[in-house]
C-alpha cells in the first residue's frame, strides 16, 4: 500500500474521531445548560461529574456551572469553591453574581451587599437577583431595603411562593401590618386561579395573615382567619391559642377561657410555656372569676 495513502487515511480516521468526539462533548454541554435552565440541578452536577470522568476538566466554564448548581442547592461552600477557581480565570458579570450569592449563603452580608449593588444594571429584570440581594439585607438587619427589593422580586415574579413570603417577613420586621395585609391577599388572588395549590404553602400565608390583622389590632378579621384554619387542623393546639389571643385583646373572656380550655385539652406542656408566659392574658387571668376557673382546670 502506498505510504501516503497510509498516513492520509490514519490522518482522515483521526479527524473522524476527533470530530465525534467533539459532537459527543457537545451534546454532554448542552444536557448540562438545558438541566440547570430547568433548575434539575441535581442532574446537571451528575452530567458534570460524568463529563469530567470521560474528559478531564476541560469545559472552559465548568466551575461556573458548578457553582450556579451547588448555589442553587443551598450548598454555598461548594459553591464559593467552585466559582473562586472561575474567577481566576474569568473576570465577569455572571461571576460575579454567583460570588455575591455564595457571600450571601456564607453569612458574609456586607460584602454580598457591595457586590450584588456592583452589579445591579445588568439584573434590572432579573426577580431571582433582587431575592438573593433582599435576603442578604434581610439578614443584615436592614429590613427596609429588604423590603423594597424584594417588592420587586415580586413585582417581576408574582406567583412566586417564596418572594412573596419573604417579603411578608420584610413587612412583618417593619410592622407595615397594612402593607402585609395588602400583599397577602394580593397572593390569595393569585393562588386563586392556580389549579392546584399546595396546602402548605397556603396555610403558611393564612397564618402570616392572621398574624397582620391580630398586629394590626383587627382582631375580628384575625378570628376569622385563624377560625378556618382551626376547622382544618388536625392537630389544632396553636389555633385555639391565636383565638383565644384574639379573645383576650376583645375582652371577651368567656371566649378567652373556651378557647384556653381547649387548648390545656389539646397539650398541657404547651399550655404552661405559652400562656402563662403570655403577656396578653395577664388580665384575663387576675379577673376573678375567669382566674379562679383556670385555677380549677389546672387542679383537675
Amino acid at each position: 500500500m502506498n505510504k501516503k495513502f497510509v498516513i492520509l487515511l490514519v490522518l482522515i480516521l483521526c479527524f473522524q474521531s476527533t470530530g465525534c468526539s467533539g459532537k459527543d462533548n457537545q451534546k454532554e454541554i448542552d444536557f448540562i445548560r438545558s438541566y440547570i435552565n430547568e433548575e434539575q440541578y441535581e442532574k446537571a452536577i451528575v452530567e458534570l461529574d460524568e463529563y469530567n470522568t470521560k474528559n478531564g476538566r476541560t469545559l472552559d466554564e465548568e466551575d461556573y456551572y458548578y457553582g450556579v448548581c451547588y448555589n442553587r442547592l443551598g450548598l454555598y461552600k461548594l459553591a464559593e469553591e467552585a466559582i473562586d477557581y472561575y474567577q481566576t480565570d474569568h473576570d465577569d458579570i455572571k461571576g460575579n453574581y454567583e460570588k455575591a450569592i455564595t457571600l450571601y449563603g456564607t453569612a458574609d452580608y456586607e460584602k454580598a451587599n457591595q457586590l450584588f449593588e456592583s452589579i445591579k444594571d445588568a439584573y434590572l429584570d432579573n426577580p431571582e437577583y433582587f431575592y438573593y440581594y433582599g435576603n442578604s439585607c434581610y439578614y443584615n438587619k436592614k429590613y427596609a431595603d429588604a423590603a423594597r427589593l424584594l417588592e420587586k422580586a415580586v413585582n417581576l415574579d408574582p406567583k412566586q411562593h417564596t418572594y412573596n413570603i419573604d417579603l411578608l417577613y420584610a413587612y412583618s420586621e417593619l410592622e407595615e401590618y397594612n402593607k402585609g395585609i395588602e400583599a397577602c391577599n394580593n397572593y390569595l388572588k393569585i393562588l386563586g386561579e392556580k389549579k392546584e395549590v399546595n396546602s402548605d404553602e397556603r396555610d403558611q400565608l393564612e397564618y402570616q395573615r392572621g398574624d397582620f390583622y391580630y398586629n394590626a389590632g383587627q382582631y375580628e378579621a384575625a378570628l376569622s382567619v385563624y377560625s378556618k384554619l382551626l376547622d382544618e387542623s388536625d392537630d389544632p393546639y396553636y389555633e385555639c391559642y391565636y383565638i383565644a389571643r384574639c379573645y383576650a385583646k376583645m375582652e371577651d373572656y368567656q371566649n378567652t377561657y373556651i378557647y384556653l380550655r381547649k387548648s390545656f385539652e389539646y397539650d398541657i406542656y404547651y399550655y404552661y410555656d405559652e400562656y402563662k408566659s403570655d403577656g396578653v392574658f395577664k388580665d384575663f387571668f387576675a379577673d376573678k372569676k375567669y382566674g379562679k376557673m383556670m385555677e380549677d382546670l389546672e387542679a383537675e
